[in-house]
């Protein structure tokens, strides 16, 4: 097991950390947001937290948003964390040994269990897999084609609920059937899948051990902190810490979950057999970006990701601004344009996919000055649809579009505007702010320092025209 010291962890967490809440509204904490009182009488806790087996980089990423998560925790107890790497194996020998006092991710089911309690859920997340032996290649193609399942012998634990249920969805829903072999406990399924007795083993990413291949996930499903029973006093500062951040930040859960979805998004499989069949036979997709846009390079990058996932060709052609591109998907030069959704404009007329990415952006004001309940906003003209999204968003504000970001800041300078709209992306790349680097001077400010107007989120969607008679299709909240 390896040992990291919470406080060692802090400044090689802090840009991942900035990064993880940069969306967050921080508020100021009241004077009442007291930390929790301790329910042992160290200060110091140590926490097993075990590294998910998965490809390194995601293993990597996951065990930092789970340390991250713990530092974000401490803020709301009297305890120091020490931070100690176990292999999924050495968990409960380490917990009943008194080598840790609690342990991270824990499925939530073993709550049932003689000497173990959890806390309730939090923002960790785990995946739900298949698992072969090392060296058994046999089902490799799965997350292409389904159907090689059902020629495997898939082992489930039956005091493993929280991994059964999603499975049981997954084969309905992709319409498999595949023999399974029950089994009472772990370390069975286990020796079970290493002398062959099972091809496959229904596992979790933080259980797995070090004899297991991951072949594909199936899902994900909410975690918690373990501890011993007779220690329970410790989960209970936990359930009581985790009340108080989500008090405090109350989107917390939603961001973490979603950093994770976007982390795993490439290994869990999205389509069944005869969808994988569609996207072979598509065609390349030609997708046209806007030059004049701030974010094109994140734009490609974005989609040439999520194309990949999925396995479909792509290829990009560019416009000089959004209005040609539009003009090229209308006149079958180009497949795809990227653009947001507004059901109150021009842009009904185009077919709309679900969302692709959701884009944050902040209201910038002058340091210092009062913020009315409504006035002028200044933001980039990046595309009609942008305009009017804005437009629908602040229905009492007068929008004023503006050629780019730095104008838009401009504006708000010399007093034309009370607030600018700036996407976090763009402002973080050319940290235009730095522009402005005198606050006696009343220059433009980033109001999330100021608890001001919450974050705008607006989606990005994929448009095509759309056929005669088709009802276009907003995208999913």
């Amino acid at each position: 097991m390896k040992r990291f010291p919470l406080r060692d962890l802090q400044p090689a967490l802090a840009l991942l950390l900035s990064a993880f809440f940069l969306a967050l509204v921080i508020l100021p904490v009241p004077v009442f947001a007291a930390r929790v009182s301790r329910a042992t009488t160290s200060s110091r806790v140590r926490i097993g937290v075990v590294r998910p087996a998965l490809a390194q980089d995601v293993a990597s990423a996951l065990f930092s948003q789970q340390t991250a998560y713990l530092i974000e925790l401490s803020k709301y107890t009297d305890w120091d964390f020490d931070v100690i790497e176990l292999a999924p194996e050495e968990v409960g020998d380490a917990l009943i040994a008194g080598q840790i006092d609690l342990a991270m991710p824990t499925e939530l089911h073993i709550q049932d269990t003689g000497h173990f309690a959890s806390s309730r859920p939090l923002a960790l997340r785990d995946l739900i897999g298949l698992y072969s032996r090392l060296g058994d290649d046999r089902f490799a193609a799965a997350d292409q084609d389904l159907a090689v399942l059902e020629s495997a012998r898939i082992g489930l634990v039956e005091s493993r609920p929280d991994l059964l249920a999603p499975f049981e969805k997954f084969c309905q829903d992709n319409g498999l059937t595949v023999p399974s072999v029950s089994f009472a406990s772990d370390p069975e399924a286990h020796a079970a899948l290493a002398d062959g007795t099972i091809d496959l083993l229904l596992d979790a990413a933080t259980s797995s051990d070090e004899q297991e291949s991951f072949v594909l996930a199936l899902d994900s499903m909410p975690m918690g902190i373990a501890g011993l029973r007779q220690n329970s006093g410790l989960l209970g500062v936990i359930n009581d810490a985790n009340a108080a951040l989500e008090a405090q930040s109350p989107r917390f859960s939603e961001l973490a979950r979603q950093q994770f979805e976007d982390r795993t998004r490439r290994l869990v499989t999205h389509f069944t057999p005869d969808e994988q069949q569609l996207i072979e036979h598509l065609p390349t997709l030609h997708v046209v970006l806007a030059q004049d846009d701030a974010d094109i390079t994140l734009d490609r990058e974005i989609l040439s990701a999520v194309c990949k996932s999925a396995g479909i060709s792509i290829d990009f052609l560019t416009a000089a601004n959004a209005s040609e591109a539009r003009t090229m998907v209308e006149d079958g030069k180009a497949d795809l344009l990227l653009d947001i959704y507004t059901p109150n404009s021009d842009t009904t007329g185009l077919y709309y996919t679900d969302p692709i990415y959701t884009q944050e952006y902040i209201l910038v004001g002058r340091d210092g000055a009062y913020v009315p309940k409504k006035g002028a906003i200044a933001t980039p003209s990046l595309q009609p649809s942008f305009i009017d999204a804005v437009r629908q968003r602040f229905p009492d504000w007068t929008v004023l579009p503006t050629p780019d970001e730095q104008h838009a800041l401009a504006a708000v300078s010399n007093g034309r505007t009370n607030l600018a709209l700036s996407s976090v992306v763009s402002m973080q790349a050319t940290r235009n702010l730095i522009l402005y680097p005198h606050p006696h001077r009343h220059e433009p400010r980033d109001l999330f320092a100021r608890a001001a107007p919450a974050a705008v989120r607006l989606q990005q969607g994929a448009a095509a025209p759309r056929p005669t008679g088709e009802r276009a299709h907003p995208p999913q909240k």
